[in-house]
């Protein structure tokens, strides 16, 4: 898809239009025609990629049907030279909300460093990734920038774009090693079966100080709710819609105080109350971690509630 002049001669913008995909496993969502300059739009505008295994290939086309797609809306022929960036590479800062910045931009490539696209039309390329298997690269969130900007000496205006890429790994329950950043999180899902409502479950967040000073933490339930025209700094997971109440699901402390190379065990009382259409949902949470650093990390807390009432408790045995 792509912004296209259509009813009228009005520019109709297909602004955030969320696709989600099977990407060999994975969950993969595309906002899509959210990055545009002048001349020069890009699709997707920006990808979002879970559940991402450790030491496997990732081919992005091969598996979802994605490809970045380079519009050249000029009236000639242009080179465009290709790249990807750590966010503070090209002065974005706003990205690292619950993320960190993909420690090496190299794992993600593409099949060719320049595409050349005609006047008014369209260059296709093919994305792959690979994420190492180290174990401290486990219950990870990151983020970086594909770069896309007109080649130098071709007598264009040099317009550059930078869709976001967000990439989470697989959550893991125990990891061997201290997870990787200056704060680590296991595991960075928390799933919840066929919860019966009104009867409460615990469950536990490991956090990982890897700083050599006490980190303080908050702890906070939230969601983020897409705006209009506006991609949410994190989306919810594909099979989940995001869970009506943020407060159903609560730390037993908002403060934890952590020593330097440390961790420390917080546990989670998660509660949905009895009510109309509280059955049968699958409902996410994101359970917000901020350091008095500035640092932010997140977990997703995940829950299937029961759908229908057990035998037992109906009939009062």
């Amino acid at each position: 898809m792509r912004c296209e002049k259509g009813w009228r001669g009005v520019v109709r913008r297909l602004a955030c239009v969320l696709m989600s995909l099977a990407l060999g496993g994975i969950v993969a969502q595309a906002f899509v025609s959210a990055a545009q300059g002048k001349g020069l739009q890009v699709t997707p505008g920006a990808l979002f990629v879970q559940s991402v295994f450790l030491g496997k290939l990732y081919d992005v086309y091969e598996a979802s049907g994605i490809r970045l797609t380079i519009h050249n809306d000029s009236e000639r022929e242009q080179t465009y030279v290709l790249s990807t960036h750590r966010p503070s590479e090209v002065g974005i800062s706003g990205w690292l909300h619950g993320y960190a910045a993909l420690p090496d931009p190299r794992w993600f490539w593409f099949d060719r460093e320049e595409v050349v696209v005609g006047p008014q039309g369209e260059g296709r390329v093919n994305m792959f990734f690979e994420i190492p298997q180290e174990e401290r690269y486990y219950n990870q969130h990151w983020v970086f920038a594909l770069g896309i900007r007109g080649k130098p000496g071709t007598g264009m205006i040099q317009i550059a774009l930078y869709p976001k890429i967000q990439i989470e790994t697989i959550s893991k329950e125990t990891v061997t090693a201290r997870p990787d950043g200056p704060l680590g999180l296991e595991p960075s899902v928390i799933s919840i079966y066929n919860l019966p409502l009104g009867t409460p479950r615990q469950a536990t967040l490991r956090l990982y100080n890897n700083t050599a000073e006490t980190r303080r933490y908050r702890l906070t339930s939230k969601t983020f709710p897409a705006q209009a025209g506006k991609a949410p700094p994190i989306s919810v997971s594909g099979g989940y819609e995001w869970i009506p109440e943020p407060g159903w699901i609560s730390p037993t402390k908002d403060w934890v105080t952590v020593g330097p190379q440390e961790r420390a065990a917080v546990p989670l009382r998660i509660t949905i109350p009895k009510g109309p259409g509280h059955r049968g949902r699958n409902w996410e949470s994101i359970l917000f971690i901020e350091s008095e650093d500035g640092r932010t990390r997140f977990a997703r807390v995940q829950i299937q509630t029961e759908k229908k009432e057990a035998h037992s408790r109906r009939s009062g045995k």
